[in-house]
């Protein structure tokens, strides 16, 4: 069993939400043990009494609470678990209104459902430092990929995953064939708990994205042009690429050259992971990615 397999996250749905939704589903993608208990809409007291039961048999490391479901995590005895809380919605549901230093907060500016200015008003009342309120999203679901990914790194961050400090050969590292030329894959998987490094040369990858993986790319040698959604940039060594999780990209050298570049990729996951593994986002004009066969990440 993997380090993460064993943490438990207590996830509490929103109002008319239902267990096993996209959000604890992309948490339990994660590796965690995510514990998701059905609460009922219109008992606000009896939803607590089963978060709280739920609390006390498991002993989760992080509660997660979305909407109304932030309410009930705010109202519960949590004892030292760090809280996540998405678009928390404290003024409709319960009686607390303040936070313990460790919480996270998760929120839209466009949110037409719970008011942004209810989520800075709770960070200022509880004395939570600025960063705590992670300012992202669409609208009040949080659903589209960088939201689903800020929530997993918050979470993340919460856990605390173990890091360690090592030094690694490139030298020593093997290199493996990818479709357009070589990878080397020398920190990778997760080890070190901080971000994975590769070293790819290639001549061509073509335009995917990553649902919950964000990269930098630093170009070692070459030149080329790298698309980043429908805007294309020339690159040349030295040249720094930041891609988030969810931006379609692709890349091309020029006539004659080969690409040799360092990926940085975060948060450290397996590339076969559903987060990390490249995904199909082919331009109006172009032919299909095939997720199976990556371009070198």
């Amino acid at each position: 069993m993997s380090e993460s397999s064993s943490v438990k996250v207590l996830f509490l749905h929103g109002w008319q939400s239902v267990p096993g939704g996209l959000k604890p589903s992309y948490l339990r993608d994660q590796g965690w043990q995510i514990l998701n208990p059905a609460l009922p809409d219109e008992d606000f007291a009896a939803a607590v009494a089963i978060a709280q039961a739920e609390f006390d048999r498991h002993h989760p490391a992080v509660v997660v609470g979305s909407s109304r479901g932030g309410a009930v995590a705010m109202n519960i005895d949590a004892g030292n678990a760090p809280l996540v809380l998405l678009c928390p919605a404290w003024r409709r549901w319960g009686s607390v209104t303040r936070v313990k230093a460790q919480t996270k907060i998760l929120h839209s500016p466009y949110d037409d459902v719970i008011p942004f200015a209810d989520s800075l008003e709770l960070r200022a009342c509880s004395g939570l430092a600025p960063e705590s309120l992670i300012v992202v999203g669409e609208d009040h679901r949080l659903a589209d990929p960088q939201s689903l990914a800020a929530m997993a790194a918050a979470v993340r961050a919460s856990v605390g995953a173990k890091k360690e400090a090592l030094v690694v050969h490139r030298d020593e590292t093997p290199g493996q064939d990818c479709p357009f030329g070589r990878v080397q894959r020398i920190v990778t998987g997760g080890r070190g708990g901080i971000a994975n490094v590769h070293v790819v040369q290639i001549t061509q990858g073509n335009r995917h994205l990553h649902t919950g993986y964000d990269e930098i790319y630093y170009l070692l040698s070459g030149t080329g042009t790298i698309t980043l959604d429908q805007q294309t940039y020339p690159l040349r060594p030295g040249s720094v690429a930041v891609i988030p999780a969810g931006v379609p990209h692709s890349l091309i050298a020029d006539p004659g050259q080969t690409l040799e570049f360092i990926i940085f990729g975060t948060p450290p996951l397996p590339m076969d992971h559903p987060l990390a593994r490249p995904q199909s986002s082919p331009a109006p004009d172009a032919s299909p990615f095939d997720p199976t066969h990556p371009p070198g990440s």
